[in-house]
């Protein structure tokens, strides 16, 4: 990866609808590019403050393995690149103008309001942000060679699951405790034995709210036309987390690389009685 240099390509005019991030280093690059910037330590804060704000103590039938009791940020990256952004930048653009006046906002929805990324957010990112299509910042746990791989090229449907709990999508946590349950560690490469988040913008549009899975549900709604992703609120129904679920990797942009470690401080080495029967029941 690299430290931030815009290597162009070919020229091209940028849209104001296209516009970069004015905080991204390559921001005035007119030709195409693709790179991966160190983050300052002022951005650096804000993350592990992110990191910290968005942790629960709840393990879900998903986590493998100790719950560790918090997630220490090793290397955060942005990721800059001008195809991904132009792809998403047009389709978030395409659902303001398919959805009118705005979309029906989280915080009139049932449930807990608001997204819980929304706070640990700096001043620059929340003002390049569009809520009027509930554009919002999710984590997607990986592994880092995955998230490398994500960042240049986007998400994938193809590798999604058709037994997943609200359909063949892909899926996002506003708790990055509940994205950690599906984080890997790398063996070996650059980073041996660190984990990976992708902090990820996602236009999520007009949401289907649902507490239960439900393929045949989700896929009607879809067919709709009405909705264009799936929140999917198991912390209503089972106590656990929210998840939120896109159809169209065009409504996402991988825009951070999170590695780091699981920490495990103050908290039994192995598992009591009641922590594993929360996870045999809980999703």
């Amino acid at each position: 990866w690299l430290h931030g240099c815009c290597m162009a390509t070919h020229s091209r005019a940028v849209d104001n609808e296209e516009a970069f991030p004015s905080y991204w280093t390559n921001g005035g690059c007119r030709g195409d590019f693709a790179v991966q910037v160190l983050v300052s330590e002022e951005v650096r804060r804000h993350l592990q403050k992110l990191l910290d704000n968005t942790f629960t103590f709840k393990a879900t039938r998903d986590r493998r393995g100790l719950m560790p009791t918090h997630l220490e940020l090793v290397a955060a990256r942005r990721c800059e690149g001008s195809r991904l952004w132009r792809r998403y930048a047009e389709r978030r653009t395409r659902l303001a103008g398919a959805r009118g006046a705005r979309c029906t906002p989280l915080r009139r929805m049932a449930g807990s309001g608001e997204v819980k990324t929304a706070q640990g957010l700096d001043r620059a990112t929340r003002k390049s942000m569009n809520s009027k299509v509930n554009e919002v910042f999710l984590f997607h746990g990986t592994s880092p060679a995955d998230a490398s791989a994500i960042a240049r090229t986007g998400f994938d449907l193809a590798h999604a699951g058709e037994n997943d709990m609200f359909g063949r999508g892909a899926y996002f946590c506003e708790c990055c405790s509940k994205a950690d349950e599906y984080a890997k560690a790398d063996e070996d490469g650059q980073d041996p034995g660190l984990f990976a988040l992708l902090l990820c913008r996602v236009a999520c549009g007009e949401m289907y709210y649902a507490t239960e899975p439900s393929a045949s549900l989700v896929d009607a709604a879809i067919a709709s036309g009405r909705f264009d992703s799936i929140l999917g609120d198991r912390e209503v129904a089972k106590g656990t987390y929210r998840e939120f679920v896109v159809f169209d990797v065009a409504q996402i942009y991988p825009e951070y690389i999170l590695t780091y470690k699981r920490r495990y401080v103050g908290k039994p080495a192995q598992e009591s009685t009641l922590q594993q029967l929360v996870r045999s029941f809980s999703k």
